[in-house]
């Protein structure tokens, strides 16, 4: 706004955009991808399931030492690989971060996980769970052996490190290739250690994922080395915000599996409470502000 000599006034007017809200908090997905209940076997309920630095090998300069994702990768076998060593000879369990269901491999190794997570990442094992059922194709066979407050699963006819493979799939939409030369070469000695062929790893990977009806990692298995499975994580608790009916869940069975007293339902139910009454309609049931939630933090232009 200004004025001249004379008294005349003159006055622009310019629209305030305001910048996009940005948010920067940890994502559901990124929470549970951190309470993968079996990784506390070995470590201790409530420790840190981080690896010393020196318990993972290293790569050479020249096989992709700087690739973010294979070090990472790399890391998370050798947990898994702790896994396998520390729960050898233990024949009881325990139950880090609530988890209310047991997965029976052969060894016998005993691996807990959350009923929740694998009736919304996988909704054949959901039905396993809540209806009772057996599955079996190419000598790989899963069944309900036991049901109640703490329900276990076995699954028979592959390598105990094939079935942590695909739980940590189902937790964190990452698939460990340990047949990919970069991460598997490092392990050489730890292959034969625990009988571990990455080869027959993947085919035994194959088999079970069609077993349980995971179409997105059946197709990242296709690539010869690592591939990164296309993400569903936001888009399986978006369903079950939105549509629990088009997971199989009932009314029951979905009021049932939130009301559970586990950390991760307690994830859930907060994600919810955040979509539900701190946004306008319009904006709470978008794909978009679901899977900022969910999945991956995004930037909000939303008024909120």
């Amino acid at each position: 706004m200004c004025a001249n000599s004379t008294g005349t006034f003159g006055a622009l007017r310019v629209d305030f955009k305001p910048p996009p809200i940005r948010l920067t908090a940890r994502s559901l997905s990124a929470d549970i991808a951190e309470m993968q209940p079996y990784l506390a076997l070995s470590l201790g309920t409530g420790a840190s399931l981080a690896m010393s630095n020196s318990t993972i090998p290293l790569l050479d300069a020249d096989e992709d030492a700087e690739d973010a994702s294979i070090v990472d990768d790399i890391g998370d076998f050798s947990k898994l690989l702790h896994v396998l060593d520390q729960r050898k000879d233990v024949p009881d369990i325990a139950l880090p971060y609530n988890a209310d269901v047991i997965i029976l491999t052969s060894g016998p190794l005993r691996l807990p996980a959350h009923q929740l997570i694998l009736a919304l990442r996988c909704p054949v094992l959901g039905n396993m769970v809540y209806n009772g059922c057996s599955l079996k194709l190419s000598g790989v066979e899963v069944s309900l052996i036991s049901a109640g407050s703490i329900s276990e699963i076995q699954i028979k006819g592959c390598h105990p490190l094939t079935v942590l493979i695909v739980l940590r799939y189902l937790y964190s939409d990452q698939l460990l290739a340990i047949w990919d030369f970069r991460i598997g070469n490092p392990f050489a000695s730890q292959f034969e250690t625990f009988d571990i062929k990455p080869t027959i790893v993947k085919v035994e990977l194959d088999s079970l994922a069609r077993v349980l009806d995971l179409q997105l990692l059946l197709t990242a298995l296709q690539s010869p080395g690592k591939r990164v499975p296309t993400p569903s994580q936001a888009e399986d608790f978006r369903l079950l915000y939105e549509k629990p009916r088009s997971l199989g869940f009932h009314d029951e069975m979905h009021t049932k599996i939130l009301l559970r007293p586990t950390l991760c339902s307690t994830l859930l139910i907060k994600s919810f409470i955040v979509i539900r009454w701190c946004c306008k309609p319009a904006v709470h049931s978008s794909p978009a502000f679901i899977g900022m939630v969910c999945g991956h933090p995004s930037v909000v232009t939303s008024r909120v």
